[in-house]
């Protein structure tokens, strides 16, 4: 764990439907204050490093996570795990965009058949 900031925790509650599939409610902030040397320094003595969809698709830290990937994959190996979430980002085409530079810095991709749907849509005729 990497302490730094101010705000309160992040929440995210998920609630699942009667046909087992999750909806979920963000409260998110993101506050980055004091936490870039103490993440780099982890990350440098890390074996493996792995990040998800709020810290890869929320500004302004997302940029910042994608460089700390970069430096843990001198040394160690990636894992990203997208968890595309509308309610999050709305702006899909950015997501994808985004997805694709942390799929590109990962060693290991772990997507549900939920986040391919919306990454990869099914071609129309």
């Amino acid at each position: 764990m990497i302490r730094g900031g101010n705000a309160p925790t992040s929440t995210a509650t998920a609630t699942l439907g009667t046909d087992g599939a999750a909806t979920y409610v963000f409260d998110i902030g993101w506050d980055l204050t004091g936490a870039t040397l103490p993440a780099l320094a982890a990350v440098e003595a890390s074996s493996h490093v792995h990040t998800g969809s709020i810290a890869a698709v929320l500004g302004p830290g997302d940029q910042s996570v994608l460089g700390l990937l970069a430096a843990a994959g001198e040394r160690a190996t990636v894992s990203y795990d997208p968890n595309f979430r509308p309610a999050i980002s709305p702006e899909v085409n950015a997501v994808r965009e985004q997805a694709e530079r942390f799929v590109a810095a990962s060693d290991i991709v772990k997507a549900s058949d939920e986040d391919l749907a919306l990454a990869l849509p099914a071609p129309h005729p």
